[in-house]
């Protein structure tokens, strides 16, 4: 489990932040630089999986109680995506605990909504 600032410089990144439907869409959205997705169901990323397979980098709200789900389904499409929970700084703990508890994710960073910008994949 890493952080934000142990991110490896890449070149033209993409990102996806995925959202799912019945929550609010979380204000970091707006400056994350990453196409939003909207998802009906979190157990399932059917129709959206080639999507995911062709980006480098796919944000989940932390705060979201399918964050979990979420990245483990990520990580079995393509592990060579890097997944990053956005969390808030009261978040970090309950997400680290999650995400050290929960096999099959790989690795995934945490990193604050300030840290999500068009920068935090370079």
């Amino acid at each position: 489990m890493g952080t934000a600032a142990d991110a490896p410089a890449r070149a033209a990144p993409s990102s996806l932040a995925l959202v799912v439907r019945d929550r609010p869409v979380p204000r970091w959205t707006q400056t994350s630089g990453a196409t939003v997705v909207e998802i009906t169901h979190p157990e399932t990323l059917d129709g959206i999986d080639e999507a995911i397979s062709a980006t480098e980098c796919v944000l989940v709200d932390a705060a979201s109680p399918h964050f979990v789900s979420l990245a483990r389904r990520v990580h079995a499409l393509d592990a060579s995506v890097q997944v990053v929970a956005v969390a808030d700084a009261e978040q970090v703990p309950a997400a680290r605990r999650a995400l050290l508890y929960a096999p099959g994710l790989g690795e995934v960073w945490i990193a604050s909504p300030t840290e999500v910008n068009n920068a935090l994949a370079e």
